[in-house]
């Protein structure tokens, strides 16, 4: 959400410009609006795009390789 508003001497100061100022600061808004939206994306696919495998705290791989070539699929 974006607010923006004016009041009417603010308005009445502005003139003709007012219509001016007004496109302007919705389209700030609106690109706001939407950067904030890219960057609620990026995090949700950041937090969300973990490929770990495995047990914390143990060493990777110590007795075999096998699971280096683990297929998503568990019937393979």
């Amino acid at each position: 959400m974006s607010d923006f508003y004016f009041t009417g001497e603010e308005e009445k100061a502005l003139g003709a410009e007012y219509g001016n100022v007004v496109t302007d600061m919705v389209e700030q808004a609106i690109r706001a609006i939407t950067n904030q939206m890219e960057s609620d994306i990026f995090t949700a696919s950041y937090v969300g795009s973990s490929r770990a495998y495995g047990t914390a705290s143990t060493t990777p791989f110590a007795t075999t390789t096998g699971d280096s070539a683990r297929s998503e699929d568990p019937g393979r």
